[in-house]
């Protein structure tokens, strides 16, 4: 019997779990239900989702739930308006981050939607422009726009919530959440958005969480421990000898089994035998018992 390839194989996986079906799960779903689909909108709308998506998945859709109808059916025209006011006392919160700095958060972002607008030749969408030189590699580019929304905030306001929020633009921390971020506006396939244009899809790094570190190292892209920028990059490149114009393109299928409870990072005899990795995963090939084999 002829042997399949990983690209078959992860092919597959993305055929299964690439549907609306699996996107409840994800809070990109959040961006597909908002009214508008403008990409300006949809810009904003993202980024929130993305850097607000940290913890069990109801709560982050309730806290969304009380913050996105605060900007409106339209947010970028809202984020715009010269005379924006919010009340702090009106904000919610959400874990790390306080009714103040969610306040802080949206008038930031009200400040660089309207930096933007005065950019000479500037073809970028509102936030996409503060990601800086198209050229640069893109940890780069990250970091540059970590920058730019600190900058505008002064260092007695940026409380351990924000800083949680944006990450450090000096770290070598994997920025998960802005890596997802950029995902879901570079790529053009569903679920992704596709509305960036000065990224390369080639370029993107994968947004490292726990189920994707367990993926990265039982398919031996990575033998790190440390869910950090050294291990996404390792992960990215693996990926992108399947797919080298599109490296994140297995991403969103790859993670549903951790995220379904489908996948536990090791060798359990009650559910590894049904998954359709077996064949190039190390777990199945050396059976390591996990507490539930």
């Amino acid at each position: 019997m002829k042997t399949r390839s990983m690209k078959d194989i992860l092919e597959d996986l993305h055929s299964r779990y690439n549907s609306q079906r699996y996107l409840e799960s994800d809070p990109l779903a959040l961006v597909h239900e908002h009214r508008s689909k403008k990409p300006e909108d949809r810009e904003i709308v993202s980024l929130l989702c993305a850097l607000f998506a940290y913890g069990r998945v109801s709560s982050i859709q309730a806290f969304l739930g009380k913050l996105l109808p605060i900007l409106t059916n339209e947010p970028h025209k809202f984020l715009a308006c010269e005379d924006l006011y919010l009340q702090e006392q009106e904000m919610p919160y959400y874990r790390f981050q306080s009714s103040r700095d969610v306040h802080i958060i949206l008038m930031r972002l009200s400040d660089m939607v309207r930096e933007s607008q005065h950019a000479k030749d500037s073809t970028c969408l509102p936030l996409e422009y503060h990601f800086g030189n198209p050229k640069a590699p893109t940890i780069h580019r990250l970091a540059r726009f970590q920058r730019s929304f600190l900058k505008g905030i002064p260092e007695a306001r940026r409380s351990p919530g924000i800083l949680h929020w944006i990450g450090q633009a000096e770290g070598r921390g994997a920025r998960k959440r802005l890596c997802m971020f950029l995902r879901w506006m570079v790529r053009n396939e569903y679920p992704d958005l596709g509305i960036y244009r000065t990224f390369s899809s080639a370029d993107l790094i994968i947004p490292l969480d726990v189920h994707m570190g367990r993926i990265g190292r039982n398919l031996q892209f990575t033998e790190r421990k440390t869910q950090d920028w050294e291990m996404a990059s390792q992960i990215s490149v693996g990926l992108s000898g399947v797919a080298p114009e599109d490296p994140l393109r297995y991403d969103f299928a790859l993670t549903r089994p951790g995220i379904l409870g489908q996948c536990r990072g090791t060798w359990f005899a009650q559910i590894c035998p049904n998954c359709s990795l077996q064949s190039i995963c190390i777990q199945a090939r050396d059976k390591r018992p996990g507490t539930g084999a």
